[in-house]
C-alpha cells in the first residue's frame, strides 16, 4: 500500500479522486493512499506545492510494491499543455488587467487576494482584460503566455517571470503573485502556478489553505 510521510507545520485537509476526505496532520506523519488516490493528488500538484511552500517538510511518497511510480511521483511533476479559458463579467470598479489571478464572488469576478477567505479561491488568470460590468476572459488551466511587462505589472518583478520559480496569490495591497507566500496567521496560501519561461506560466491552482 502506497503511503506518505512528512512532518507537517500544519493539518492539510483535502479530498481524494474517490471521494474520501483525508487529513496530512501537523507534526510527523505517515498517511495511506490507494494507489488511484496517490497518483490523482500527485498529479494535482499538492504534494509539489505543500513542498515548495514549506508547509510540510520532508514529504516523502513510498510505494514499497512499486518503487518506480513512487520514484517517478517524487519527481516534479510534468508540466500541462492544455488550455480551459471562459469570460464572465468584470465585477470590480475597474479595469482588470491581463495577469491578474481573479476569484469569483456572486457570479462576477474579483481580482484576488490571500488576505480574503472569499477571494482566495482562484479561478483563473486574466488573458484578456474589461472594463467594469464588461466581459473579461479568464485561463484555469494550462500555460498563459504574456509579455514580461504584463506580468512585471502584477508581480512586481522585472524582465518577466523567474523561470522554474512557483508562484502564489499576493495579498492586497501589493503584488498580485508573489514568489514569497505570505504566512501570515489568517491568510490563505494559493498556489496559481509554476513559470516555465520569463514569459510562460504553467497554471497549477490550488484550493487556498488557511495559515
Amino acid at each position: 500500500m502506497p503511503h506518505v510521510r512528512g512532518n507537517g507545520q500544519r493539518a492539510v485537509p483535502f479530498q481524494t479522486n474517490t471521494g474520501r476526505q483525508v487529513v496530512l496532520p501537523s507534526g510527523q506523519f505517515d498517511v495511506y493512499l490507494t494507489p488511484s488516490e496517490l497518483v490523482d493528488v500527485a498529479n494535482s500538484g499538492l504534494f509539489d506545492m505543500l513542498s515548495s511552500s514549506k508547509v510540510v517538510a520532508n514529504l516523502e511518497v513510498m510505494h514499497e510494491d512499486d518503487p518506480s511510480l513512487a520514484e517517478q511521483i517524487n519527481q516534479v511533476a510534468s508540466t500541462s499543455t492544455d488550455t480551459s479559458a471562459y469570460m464572465n463579467t468584470n465585477g470590480e470598479s475597474y479595469y482588470l488587467n491581463v495577469g491578474l489571478p481573479v476569484s469569483t464572488v456572486n457570479g462576477q469576478l474579483k481580482r484576488g487576494d490571500a488576505g480574503s477567505e472569499a477571494l482566495s479561491f482562484i479561478q483563473g488568470i486574466v488573458t484578456v482584460g474589461g472594463s467594469p460590468t464588461n466581459n473579461t476572459t479568464v485561463q484555469s488551466d494550462g500555460v498563459v503566455n504574456l509579455t514580461t511587462t504584463q506580468w512585471d505589472a502584477v508581480t512586481g518583478q522585472v524582465g518577466g517571470l523567474t523561470p522554474s520559480a512557483r508562484y502564489y496569490l499576493g495579498v492586497q495591497p501589493g503584488p498580485e503573485l508573489t514568489t514569497t507566500p505570505t504566512l501570515s496567521l489568517g491568510t490563505h496560501l494559493v498556489a496559481i502556478g509554476r513559470a516555465a519561461s520569463p514569459t510562460e506560466m504553467v497554471l497549477r491552482i490550488q484550493p487556498p489553505i488557511l495559515i
